[in-house]
């Protein structure tokens, strides 16, 4: 009997350590996988393009810390968000001198709506009421319409696309994209050709593949997550603060008229209101007939699509962003008119999924507004920052 008894409780032992030790390695694991939060590289950060392994880990890592919070502004664009175009009121400058925000911008040329649905898709989890979003928008999107695929390859690597495969709707919108483009791929990773695969469901022959895949770039992510979390203790901590709440006290009209000055300045050379150094560039383009900024047959509907997506996946996620539509230079082209419907139908969408809209596009166009064709200039952007103010309340 006594035997018996012993024997029991050594079962008993084992269950609960096993138990014990179950129980632990959960709560390290959950530990490990944890959102780690590590400051950005600087109050005002652009990111041109994802990138791929380390600085791909890095850019997504400060892009979630940055929509998780609620003291960070978020811009997305393209080409616009180049800092060439405006060294004082782009947001990436403006908003940490100011002491209003800190910024994260992600963008370049060929950057568009369903290029942001995606990256957007990637960070869902951290996508909140809090999130500070901007996404800024091109006529010139609707009508080349449709994402490039070098652009695709810069910002979808296997990491993204890992993510995106795992979810139904991704899934599907990018079997549509990659098997619609795939001539135009110089070559396809194996990962880029799952989605070539039927997209109703994962359990196929993709399915083992996908694991591995995934355990393999989960494993490599979290080492970089806790590298960087490990790195960041030893730097000293930013002591600015930028998050002061004071853009009601801003003088907004002095900003105005410094930010005007400083582009007529800049195309006092000429009447197209440009800058000087690319009105000989236009004044040629003019002079050849190049009048027509759209073409001729424009179909915006994938763009528009692409628009959709972006919407629904914003509203799933309660985020109410603020979306600006920047202009087009009227002095330069003459048939602008052909984007007024497509405008307003923008309009409507915003205003269906309650989002803000700046429309630039339908705002007479003044001098300093764009510094060229369609590249907002400083007093552009001092309007954009000023909407972006009242907007969030800083």
């Amino acid at each position: 009997m006594s035997l018996r008894l012993t024997t029991d409780y050594r079962v008993l032992q084992h269950i609960s350590a096993f138990a014990l030790a179950w129980i632990a390695a959960s709560y390290l694991f959950a530990y490990v996988l944890r959102p780690i939060t590590i400051p950005q590289p600087s109050p005002g950060y652009h990111i041109d393009t994802l990138g791929k392994g380390q600085e791909a880990v890095h850019n997504l890592l400060y892009l979630s810390n940055a929509l998780r919070e609620d003291q960070t502004i978020v811009l997305l664009g393209s080409s616009e968000l180049d800092p060439n175009f405006s060294r004082h009121f782009i947001p990436t400058n403006f908003f940490p001198q100011t002491h209003l925000s800190r910024v994260v911008s992600f963008g370049r040329a060929g950057f568009d709506t369903l290029g942001m649905y995606g990256l957007l898709d990637t960070l869902r989890p951290h996508l909140n009421t809090g999130s500070r979003l901007v996404i800024v928008l091109s006529p010139a999107w609707f009508r080349i319409t449709d994402l490039w695929p070098r652009t695709f390859n810069e910002d979808f690597n296997d990491t993204v696309l890992l993510q995106l495969y795992l979810n139904d709707d991704p899934r599907s919108v990018f079997h549509d994209y990659l098997s619609g483009h795939q001539l135009e791929f110089n070559y396809m990773t194996p990962t880029q050709k799952m989605f070539l695969g039927d997209p109703s469901g994962m359990l196929d022959w993709n399915l083992p593949g996908f694991v591995v895949r995934t355990l393999n770039a989960r494993a490599y992510a979290q080492r970089e997550k806790l590298d960087m979390g490990l790195a960041s203790l030893a730097k000293p901590v930013d002591p600015g603060h930028y998050d002061a709440g004071n853009g009601s006290a801003l003088p907004w009209d002095e900003y105005e008229a410094r930010a005007r000055q400083m582009e007529l300045r800049a195309m006092a050379g000429n009447d197209m209101w440009v800058r000087n150094k690319y009105y000989r560039l236009y004044a040629k383009r003019r002079a050849a007939g190049y009048t027509h900024y759209f073409l001729r047959h424009m179909n915006p509907e994938p763009e528009m699509n692409g628009l959709k997506l972006l919407l629904q996946l914003l509203k799933t996620s309660k985020v109410h962003a603020l979306f600006v539509m920047q202009p087009v230079n009227s002095r330069i082209y003459d048939d602008l008119t052909v984007f007024d419907s497509i405008d307003a139908r923008i309009a409507g969408l915003c205003r269906e999924y309650n989002m803000d809209y700046l429309d630039m596009y339908a705002a007479p166009l003044e001098p300093g507004v764009l510094g060229d064709g369609q590249h907002l200039g400083e007093l552009g952007w001092e309007r954009v920052d000023r909407e972006i103010t009242r907007y969030f309340r800083l």
